[in-house]
């Protein structure tokens, strides 16, 4: 047996031993996908073979019927025609039209067994048994329609051509009677019985055709499925042929690899069994040992001299150590000035909206003290001092300083609230969150930090409101992203989300509160596309839709004019979607609350320059 298996795998080898790897996996799949497809094509072909004849078979056997069919419907209609002549005697048209109905009849008959006749004397009928006794049909009643049918005319024809007087009309219809009793008439009807014979042999015949057609297709079955069988049996034999062929080379040169690192004997040389790659291979992997033994030899050599050159080595590393030390404490330092400048970024947003709101409204608080004072002005005017009171005031008010320090402190106010806008910019400037690398972080650690910041800022504007915050995390993956901007998105949405909170508390019954509970619920999830969702939900008085669809319109808000910009929501969705090429949505339902959406993706796209 081992005999047996060898011997063609020496033969394979003798006749690839000079191809290389990949003509030997392109001949291998060649052949064997050739065999299965030779196999499978054989077993078809020969399959057809049998099947075509049987199908022919039943063909022929279904097409003799409907012959036999036709015939016997024929004869029955010319029967039946002639025997409506007997009482058509006395109406010339009605018989007329009969006789005409009859003649096509005939016709019908002498093209129907003409048919049957040609149809018995094919050569697919002759080859095939037959046991409906066709021929022998055909025989006995060769000339009863045609001596049926001439005297049929003739006898009608002779009525037609005579006058019938109604005294004769009993005498034609006695004749026409005695015709249908006949000895020709009574072997015409005979035709129609031996015919019912005829047609049950036929659907013998019939029936034996559907059963050898159906073994015929079953053989071809089981034909095609063994040769398919054999086909993958030859072809997978053939490939575990082919992958000896090439592993065996590979196993050589690998077990020689292990013993030399194993053993650390460089004494050993890998068998060179073709002259393919791996032959090449083989022979390079000699010459590396050599090599390694030849450079083992100078190492032992210069073991001696190694420690004075480690000794060097040292100082050298001790330098580099020390470079790199200092080099680890300015990244240190860079990484508290980004997470600075992260904070400051947050810090410079929230200082921004108020000092906004104040230096608004300073010019017109300077426009409303110049008209307060110009109105003064014109009262003293027409003032002529008899009030003592009012004197007095002046005098203790020191009205003219008022008039002359007024201006200067509104000046000052807004040199202030300018200082502090440019404080702001400036600071915003020095974050430059938009220039920040993205990296790869844990979205969870930035929603945690976001809260941490958050709860602390909102519990001192939101003292009363109580808040439960939900963690419902998901298995995350690291994100790559723009942390800083991602938990200003967070810091945006919480805000909104608590500030809505607080409105459905302010808006309910003191005793509604035990059974309204504040809930925020953040939602994490790993979604198809290599994308990350995140959701914040709260159950706050929720929005209405014209509103939903403008939220991440800028400088569009709810709030109160001083409590928000219309900004944060519009800012976050630029962060999301340009940014982070990412989904933000928003979903709410009045009365139950609101839902915000971030979809991101986990990798980022490089965009083209």
């Amino acid at each position: 047996m081992n005999d047996f298996i060898t011997l063609p795998h020496r033969l394979l080898a003798k006749v690839t031993h000079n191809l290389s790897i990949g003509q030997k996996i392109s001949y291998g799949y060649a052949l064997s996908l050739s065999i299965a497809i030779v196999g499978t094509v054989t077993g078809l072909i020969i399959g057809d073979f049998y099947q075509t004849p049987a199908q022919q078979e039943k063909g022929n056997a279904q097409y003799e019927i409907s012959l036999l069919y036709r015939l016997q419907a024929t004869v029955l209609q010319a029967r039946t025609s002639q025997q409506q002549f007997i009482y058509l005697v006395n109406q010339p048209e009605l018989l007329k039209k009969e006789y005409s109905n009859f003649s096509s009849y005939a016709i019908e008959i002498k093209k129907a067994w003409s048919d049957l006749e040609s149809y018995i004397n094919t050569k697919n009928y002759q080859q095939e048994n037959h046991a409906e006794g066709i021929p022998s049909f055909l025989k006995t009643y060769s000339t009863i329609p045609n001596v049926y049918i001439q005297q049929v005319n003739t006898l009608v024809e002779k009525i037609l051509s005579e006058d019938v007087k109604l005294k004769d009309i009993q005498a034609t219809q006695k004749l026409l009677s005695n015709f249908s009793t006949s000895r020709i008439a009574l072997k015409y009807d005979m035709i129609d019985d031996d015919l019912t014979q005829v047609i049950s042999a036929s659907y013998q015949d019939n029936k034996n055709a559907e059963i050898h057609l159906q073994n015929v297709l079953k053989a071809r079955f089981w034909l095609i499925s063994i040769s398919i069988i054999l086909s993958i049996i030859i072809a997978t034999t053939l490939a575990i042929y082919t992958s000896r062929l090439l592993t065996a080379p590979i196993k050589a040169v690998t077990n020689v690899a292990q013993r030399t690192t194993e053993e650390l004997k460089f004494d050993i040389l890998a068998p060179v069994m073709t002259a393919d790659e791996i032959g090449v291979l083989a022979n390079s992997f000699n010459k590396l040992i050599q090599r390694i033994a030849e450079y083992t030899h100078e190492l032992n050599l210069a073991r001696e001299t190694l420690e004075s050159r480690v000794e060097e080595r040292t100082q050298d590393l001790s330098k580099a150590l020390q470079s790199l030390q200092h080099t680890q404490s300015q990244l240190v330092q860079a990484e508290k000035m980004s997470s600075l400048g992260k904070l400051v970024a947050g810090v410079a947003h929230e200082i921004n909206n108020p000092v906004n709101f104040i230096f608004g409204n300073l010019t017109h608080v300077d426009e409303y003290v110049t008209n307060l004072l110009s109105l003064i002005n014109l009262y003293r005017q027409d003032y002529r001092g008899t009030d003592i009171e009012i004197s007095e005031w002046i005098e203790e008010i020191d009205l003219d300083y008022i008039y002359d320090d007024l201006p200067k402190t509104l000046m000052s106010m807004k040199v202030g609230a300018n200082r502090i806008r440019e404080i702001v910019l400036a600071l915003r400037n020095f974050s430059r969150l938009d220039e920040a690398e993205m990296k790869l972080v844990n979205i969870h650690e930035g929603i945690d930090s976001t809260l941490l910041f958050s709860q602390s800022c909102f519990k001192a504007k939101y003292k009363q409101l109580a808040i439960e915050i939900v963690k419902q995390y998901g298995e995350l993956p690291p994100v790559e992203c723009y942390a800083g901007q991602l938990n200003q998105v967070f810091m945006n949405i919480l805000d909104n989300s608590m500030y809505a909170l607080n409105q459905k508390y302010n808006n309910i019954l003191k005793e509604q509160l035990e059974t309204n509970f504040s809930t925020i619920t953040i939602c994490t999830e790993l979604i198809e596309n290599n994308c990350v969702r995140i959701c914040f939900k709260d159950n706050g008085p929720g929005i209405t839709e014209s509103i939903r669809t403008r939220v991440f319109d800028p400088f569009f808000t709810t709030k109160p004019v001083g409590d928000g910009t219309g900004l944060g929501l519009s800012i976050s969705y630029q962060i999301v979607v340009d940014q982070h090429q990412g989904k933000f949505k928003c979903l709410s339902v009045l009365g139950e609350g609101s839902e915000f959406q971030i979809e991101i993706p986990i990798s980022q796209k490089v965009k083209s320059a």
